[in-house]
């Protein structure tokens, strides 16, 4: 007989409430996902750059979100990547590439590697410049943000 709470359910509460855990971490990263595609356009919406525009215009939100921490963490491999950030290899596979092809990145492989699956990315100067302008415009919107706030509980 099977108890639900009986002392062999022990492993299946812990793997029950990791799972919980790991299903609520998805789900508010779905939240700040679609947060950030909101920042994105309000960047666009602020950016006077007409070379940032083109890039924030062809971004997604997991491909900043990469490149953020390919920024972070370089030099650093795509399956670090995907379980840092708790998003599919695939999507980091695909992110990567667009990033490499907008030469935000760059990308490398061991010599002694036999079939070329351990890649290493680090950004390049393009993409370091991108995440600092990204970093500046997300604290100009958050003091923007709160001068709003603070000026119309003033009134």
């Amino acid at each position: 007989m099977n108890r639900p709470f009986g002392k062999d359910s022990y492993n299946d509460k812990e793997a029950i409430i990791l799972e919980l855990l790991t299903l609520s971490g998805k789900l508010i990263q779905k939240w700040n996902v679609e947060g950030d595609d909101e920042e994105i356009q309000w960047m666009l919406h602020h950016c006077t750059n007409p070379a940032l525009k083109e890039v924030l215009k062809e971004i997604t939100v997991s491909m900043l979100h990469v490149l953020e921490a390919i920024g972070q963490l370089e030099p650093v491999n795509g399956i670090t990547i995907s379980q840092k950030m708790n998003i599919p290899k695939g999507t980091v596979s695909k992110a990567t590439r667009r990033l490499a092809d907008k030469q935000l990145i760059n990308s490398s492989t061991r010599p002694n590697n036999k079939k070329g699956k351990n890649i290493s990315y680090n950004s390049s100067w393009k993409g370091t410049f991108f995440i600092c302008i990204v970093i500046c415009i997300r604290k100009l919107k958050k003091m923007s943000s709160a001068f709003s706030v603070s000026t119309s509980k003033a009134n």
